[in-house]
């Protein structure tokens, strides 16, 4: 049973990691139940979004452990073509996640 000091790491509530939110390359990231994977995911979707100039355009990224997906949300002024952007960097990065509502997957993942 994966424990480590008595704690069932796995179960569906109890946080992997702590701080459950933090910021990364400007960006707020937070996890309903601080699960290690989500972080990662978050963390190399700012990685990339960085890299590739439209962090800026990304106000906050929420991964809701419940419903296994993350809401990258933008600002109000993205264009089509930055939420488009936004959105290939997360097919890259990022399991499952909403932008406007909408809901994408990572590539290859479906």
């Amino acid at each position: 049973m994966n424990q480590s000091k008595g704690i069932n790491y796995f179960e569906e509530k109890v946080g992997q990691v702590e701080p459950f939110s933090l910021v990364a390359f400007g960006i707020p990231l937070s996890s309903r139940y601080g699960k290690a994977g989500e972080l990662v995911d978050m963390l190399q979707f700012a990685e990339m979004a960085t890299r590739d100039g439209v962090a800026s355009l990304v106000t906050e990224l929420f991964y809701d452990s419940k419903a296994c997906v993350c809401e990258v949300k933008l600002v109000d002024w993205a264009s089509a073509e930055g939420k488009a952007s936004v959105i290939r960097v997360g097919e890259q990065t990022i399991s499952q996640f909403t932008v406007d509502g909408d809901i994408y997957h990572r590539s290859g993942s479906c």
